[in-house]
């Protein structure tokens, strides 16, 4: 932050320039220089005051961006310890979790921030042996929600379960044995207090998804995928999409993609149907995944700005690509680019359109068009910030800011000795690193670096048995290592 200056009053003695009677037209000479200094004094302190109110307001606006730290200085400690509860009141958006009891009894327990008594906890299965080993036993049951995409699950009317007593158990070889359900039912909750609005037994599903009014069930049936649509809350059968499936890696799973929904076949082909079931596209695969020999494995995974989908395409030589899949499903507004995406875990929308992909290089990309903007030698290893026009990344030994419109280095930090970045943060003032041992010589500490210059700040020193910093919403957190609990810092 920029330091405001102090004015100095200037106080003129005329003792301290005696006037020679011989030359009077000198005698104001002086006081000309006194008032010419006072009045440099004082512009270069309303400059000065302008600049620090002008970064004031740069850094309270910053302050309003998701993910922006709460301040930071240079001495840290433990809080208080984190429990589910207080994660969701720092994330801010409510969430809900499945509990598994030591009888095998499943409930769903639904927290919001804050609490204020709105928090509730609902019974979905009786007690049921074969789910009573929690270390090897892993139980099929899953829930969703079922608000507008991009609104948070603060805008959810209801969470919709498929209730299971079906599971997988790791046995001591390794091997993972089915165990067939012998009860399944799509059960309807209400976010606003718990209460069951629908519940209805069904013949298969693993899995769902959710629209507006829409409940999504699939799951493998003799050799063909079958996805079922119901009305949440009538249970009335609305479509039903039935596909052929040849056995692969893969476990076959429906789930939403954008206002799609997405069925993931277990050979590893994508089918995006329409809210009515129709085909809206189908056999999509990942790229590089056509390439002969290239050795390319896949995944995917959901766009955050948009609940769109990715298809991830990485081959054993390291070269990687990605595509991000049109929300309408045309594959005419797919964007396909080099590299695997970059994680922004700030963006203050000071270099709008901007995509980040990762290989070798650091790849900047028109994220309407997938043209490119530019590239820069530099290999990512952690999020990025984009803030105030700088795009600031890791590598493994260094922090490393580029002009995010050109790509040019603006600045970037000495090389690490026994410690590498495994976080990148900002509390709006600072440019934030955790800095993890690689060895046995670095102490762990969190380093604030001037987001201009680059010029080192202070280091804090991670509490006593903290590791693994990073954020929740606007606070600083670690992992206590003895507790294997999340711990808030300040």
């Amino acid at each position: 932050m920029g330091r405001r200056g102090a004015l100095q009053q200037v106080e003129l003695h005329e003792a301290d320039a005696p006037e020679p009677r011989s030359a009077p037209a000198r005698t104001r000479h002086p006081r000309r220089w006194a008032a010419g200094a006072a009045a440099v004094v004082l512009a270069l302190g309303a400059v000065q005051w302008v600049t620090a109110s002008r970064e004031d307001a740069a850094q309270a606006r910053l302050a309003r961006v998701p993910g922006v730290l709460a301040p930071v200085d240079d001495t840290l400690e433990v809080l208080r310890t984190l429990g589910p509860q207080d994660l969701v009141t720092l994330v801010g958006e409510p969430a809900g979790t499945l509990i598994r009891g030591e009888d095998g009894a499943q409930s769903y327990r639904w927290m919001v921030p804050g609490d204020q008594g709105r928090g509730w906890t609902t019974a979905l299965l009786g007690a049921t042996p074969v789910l009573a080993d929690t270390v090897r036993t892993f139980g099929d049951t899953v829930c969703t929600t079922d608000e507008p995409r991009g609104a948070g699950t603060a805008a959810a009317d209801h969470v919709l379960c498929v209730v299971t007593d079906g599971a997988r158990r790791v046995l001591d070889t390794g091997a993972v044995e089915e165990v067939p359900a012998t009860s399944t039912e799509l059960v309807v909750l209400d976010t606003a207090d718990g209460s069951v609005v629908a519940r209805r037994p069904l013949a298969q599903g693993t899995s769902i998804a959710a629209l507006p009014s829409l409940a999504v069930v699939g799951g493998l049936r003799g050799e063909s995928m079958t996805v079922t649509a119901y009305d949440p809350l009538t249970g009335e059968q609305r479509w039903t999409y039935e596909d052929a499936w040849t056995p692969g890696p893969r476990d076959a799973s429906v789930f939403r993609a954008g206002d799609l929904i997405a069925v993931s076949m277990p050979g590893g082909e994508l089918t995006l149907l329409s809210s009515e079931g129709a085909v809206v596209r189908d056999g999509i695969t990942a790229p590089g995944g056509d390439t002969p020999g290239a050795g390319w494995g896949w995944g995917l995974e959901t766009d955050p700005r948009d609940d769109t989908l990715v298809l991830l395409g990485q081959a054993f030589d390291g070269t990687s690509r990605a595509t991000f899949l049109a929300a309408d499903g045309d594959p005419a507004g797919d964007v396909a680019v080099d590299g695997t995406p970059v994680t922004v875990g700030v963006d203050d929308g000071s270099v709008p359109g901007l995509l980040l992909t990762a290989d070798r290089s650091l790849h900047a990309w028109d994220d309407a068009t997938g043209d490119e903007l530019w590239s820069a030698d530099v290999r990512s290893t952690t999020t990025a910030l984009v803030v105030r026009g700088r795009v600031v990344v890791t590598t493994e030994r260094a922090v490393v800011a580029l002009d995010g419109r050109s790509g040019r280095e603006l600045w970037r930090t000495d090389e690490l000795t026994g410690l590498t970045p495994s976080a990148l943060l900002t509390d709006g003032a600072h440019v934030l690193a955790a800095l993890e041992r690689t060895g046995t010589s670095g102490v762990p500490a969190l380093a604030a670096y001037d987001p201009a210059t680059g010029i080192p700040l202070f280091r804090a020193s991670y509490p006593d048995g903290v590791i693994e910093l990073g954020s929740v919403g606007r606070a600083l957190v670690g992992r206590d290592a003895a507790s294997d609990r999340q711990v808030e810092l300040g």
